[in-house]
This record gives structure tokens, C-alpha cells and sequence, in this order.
């Protein structure tokens, strides 16, 4: 199913259809293309005097990391439901939303403590502490064959990328 010919591929973000797979594609780009726009943002602020050091952000920034790993991999695992095609696909959409907000979660803690502490790179290294939550909220052709595995190992006899590409919901 990784080579599925149904499968759109990222291409198909800039064709104009409408598809619930293109359109969590669309907006998980959006939410990466976020993550420029405040990086260069933040390259702007001038931060006259730090209210943190450095040392003790990154630590609360390893901690909120790990936390979200925990979590995103938690999620990556119990989240998928349902017994229709209509069913797994929104159950997938929610949890890739869900660990989209476990992502942002560490980036907006980067931000706050970049602004306590004026250290650009403290954002980057929330960046890089994100950046699992993120892989595991991408819709890849990977991802959604693993998920269907899983679907077809519980005995779940529903299509997923067929359910995300219906567009008729």
C-alpha cells in the first residue's frame, strides 16, 4: 500500500481539489510554514534584559521535550478508531491534530522562554525538541500504511486512505 496509486502525494497541495488527505497535507504544511514565519520573527525582538538564563530554559525546554515525546507517542498509538472507512479517517485527521497541539505546545514554551531569556537559539532548540511530535503528525504514505496494518490487525476491516480521500463527507 506504499506505493498505492490513490495516494495523491504531496503534489497535489497545490491542485485545487478537495480531498480530506490534501487537505491534512494543506494544513500540516501550514503549520511547519508557522514555524519560518517565527523563527524570523523572533530574529527581530531584542530582549533588553533577560528575566532567565539560558541554562534553566533548556532544561525546562528538555523537560517539556521529553514530556512531549511521551505523549506524542502515546497518542500515535490509542488514538486511531472506528469500524467505517468515514470513521478511521476522521479518527486519523483528530489524531494528527492532536499531536500537532502537543508540537506547538513545546514551540510556544520555546518562544515564551526565548523572550525571557533573549537566546535565539533557545527557539531552536525547542525546534528540535518538537520535531518528533511533528514527524509523528505527518499524513505520509508511511504512516498511513502503518496505520492501516494496525487497523487490519485488530480485525478493523476499513480502508483509511480510501476514507481519506472521500470527498464526498
Amino acid at each position: 500500500m506504499a506505493d498505492d496509486p490513490r495516494d495523491p502525494g504531496w503534489g497535489s497541495l497545490l491542485q485545487p481539489r478537495a480531498g480530506g488527505l490534501v487537505l491534512l497535507r494543506t494544513v500540516f504544511v501550514a503549520f511547519l510554514i508557522v514555524l519560518v514565519v517565527v523563527l524570523v520573527g523572533l530574529s527581530f525582538v531584542d530582549v533588553d534584559e533577560p528575566l532567565l538564563g539560558t541554562g534553566p530554559a533548556v532544561a525546562i525546554l528538555a523537560v517539556v521535550g521529553a514530556m512531549s515525546v511521551s505523549i506524542a507517542g502515546l497518542l500515535k498509538r490509542r488514538l486511531l478508531r472506528g469500524r467505517t472507512s468515514a470513521e478511521v479517517a476522521s479518527s486519523y485527521g483528530i489524531s494528527m491534530f492532536a499531536l500537532l497541539a502537543v508540537a506547538e505546545a513545546v514551540v510556544i514554551v520555546g518562544v515564551v522562554l526565548f523572550l525571557f531569556t533573549g537566546t535565539f537559539a533557545i527557539y531552536l532548540v525547542a525546534l528540535v525538541f518538537a520535531a518528533p511530535a511533528y514527524a509523528l503528525a505527518a499524513p505520509t504514505r508511511g504512516d498511513i500504511t502503518r496505520q492501516q496494518e494496525i487497523l487490519n490487525q485488530r480485525g478493523v476491516n476499513a480502508d483509511l486512505l480510501g476514507g481519506l480521500l472521500d470527498t464526498s463527507a
